[in-house]
């Protein structure tokens, strides 16, 4: 009798656990089974866009990329400006005196002296393409001063000068190509700190993408482990339906039983999946561990594929390291045209041109001017400056010849990539095909071997070894569909496509990292 009460009370247990839409025969994929635990609150239905958008908002990868952006664009505007005028002003004030006694003949003589002196000067330079550099310098000095003891004297002197000096390189250091190299340089680092930005943001989304269906699958997985619950209960209730008509042996019960409890084993696995991959997607969102998520994404599987013309197309107009790799292809360019630059004599056009006024109360007024014009010539004949300049070269040379087999190379991998994304995407495809159509058999399979139990003519064996086939069919259909999408984003991925996949206006700079690292 006690057993019996034990058995008795199991239909009320599975009508607590399996109650919900979980448990409909339909394959409504927004309906998933309410999860127990794994976070407070309401639970926060959330698509796929937005949790793209949430990880592009808020992730702290990203985040960390757009600080650096700051200084990289300023780094920027630095050599841009190597061609302005630079301004400096320097001024000094200082005060001096002395006090002397002398002791001459008897007599003494006690002299005291005070000095100011003021100075200001103003400093313009400036640089043009040719290499050559203006400068402008105007200074001012005042001096006053007053010595006071057997006689009294003051005096104030004011000097008044300028100088322009104009330098141009002729070899050395001279021509628009050289001096613009380190320009050109600085906008290349601009374009490849862009394009890292931009695959900080495809990889961390693709990421995103990833965690989200995984933890979709998990979710789903979940309603499968509850219908294979489901059907094992229904199942042992037949057995007993059938013990008790005496069409079945008592031991044949235990091979339901068994199916029972290992459905209940993969249920509790389940469970945990499904909170380990919320937390995955949860971390990845930089969002609070606690809250509870309902993935409503709904599988849409298209079935048109770009060919393999327009994808390479496409990853030759957008693949952040295939861009890169031209980059420093460019980058190494200037690099040797300013090591073949820097092996040239030092020859210098030097003109100078001075004034100098000075009035002076104990001195009268000056007024002075100077010019001067000459070529200055410097030969590394011998040794180690030579030596280093040469080394120069052919590192540049060196960097040249490898970063265009890097781009051979670069170039190669990403016909490859894009012909592997293409075959693993067509493979997918058909695995969801099949998949489909093995799940539709096993369903088949699992009714008639159901009949055929009703009625004797099959066993209790084969019956739950369909129902584990179908589950297994689920399962796998689910994970074909989960791959088939995944790899459409891989494939974003390598064409470096994501951003217009998911229609992300792209910014190269955030105000809110700026005004964080200018302090506003």
């Amino acid at each position: 009798m006690k057993k019996r009460a034990g058995w008795a009370l199991l239909p009320l247990v599975f009508l607590l656990l399996f109650s919900g839409p979980a448990f409909g025969e339909g394959e409504a994929q927004g309906e998933l089974p309410l999860l127990p635990g794994g976070g407070i609150g309401k639970t926060r239905d959330m698509s796929l866009p937005e949790a793209v958008f949430l990880v592009v908002r808020g992730n702290t990868s990203i985040e960390n990329a757009y600080l650096d952006r700051v200084a990289q664009k300023y780094g920027l505007e630095v050599e841009e400006h190597k061609f302005k005028p630079d301004i400096s002003f320097d001024s000094s004030l200082v005060r001096s005196g002395s006090d002397d006694d002398y002791n001459y003949a008897g007599s003494d003589d006690i002299t005291d002296t005070n000095d100011t002196q003021l100075q200001a000067s103003v400093t313009l330079t400036e640089k043009i393409p040719t290499g050559a550099q203006f400068s402008f310098v105007w200074q001012v000095n005042k001096t006053t001063g007053d010595t006071a003891g057997s006689y009294y004297s003051d005096d104030e002197s004011v000097r008044n000068s300028w100088n322009i000096q104009f330098q141009q390189p002729l070899l050395r250091g001279g021509g628009i190509d050289a001096n613009m190299a380190s320009v050109r340089q600085a906008r290349i680092t601009e374009q490849q700190n862009i394009l890292s930005l931009k695959a900080t943001l495809i990889d961390t989304i693709t990421t995103t993408i990833y965690d989200y269906r995984s933890f979709l699958e998990s979710a789903r997985q979940v309603a499968i482990v509850l219908r294979s619950l489901k059907r094992a209960y229904e199942l042992l209730e037949e057995n007993r339906a059938l013990i008790a008509a005496g069409r079945m042996a008592q031991s044949d019960l235990v091979q339901s039983q068994s199916n029972l409890a290992n459905q209940r084993i993969a249920y509790q696995q389940t469970l945990n999946d499904v909170q380990q991959s919320r937390l995955e997607l949860l971390r990845t969102l930089n969002m609070n561990k606690n809250t509870k998520v309902n993935p409503t994404e709904v599988l849409s599987l298209p079935e048109n594929l770009p060919s393999s013309q327009q994808c390479l197309a496409l990853a030759y107009a957008n693949q952040p390291a295939y861009l890169q790799a031209k980059l420093v292809l460019d980058y190494s360019k200037q690099d040797l045209i300013l090591a073949k630059n820097n092996m040239l004599w030092d020859l210098n056009l030097l003109v100078n041109y001075s004034r100098d006024n000075t009035k002076s109360d104990s001195y009268g007024d000056s007024d002075n001017n100077y010019w001067d014009a000459g070529l200055y010539l410097s030969i590394p004949v011998y040794g180690q400056t030579r030596m280093s300049r040469q080394s120069q070269l052919l590192s540049a040379r060196s960097n040249l010849f490898k970063a265009q087999n890097s781009l051979r190379q670069t170039n190669e991998n990403l016909q490859i990539d894009v012909d592997n994304r293409l075959r693993d995407l067509h493979i997918k495809k058909e695995q969801v095909t099949l998949s489909r159509e093995a799940l539709r058999l096993s369903r088949l399979q699992l009714e008639n071997e159901q009949e055929k139990l009703k009625y004797g003519r099959s066993s209790n064996f084969q019956v739950v070894s369909y129902q584990l086939d179908l589950a297994n069919a689920e399962n796998t259909l689910l994970t074909a569909e989960v791959d088939y999408l995944n790899s459409l984003v891989s494939l974003d991925q390598t064409l470096g496509t994501t951003l217009d996949t998911w229609r992300i206006a792209f910014k190269t700079q955030r105000k809110a990292a700026q005004k964080k690292v200018w302090g506003q």
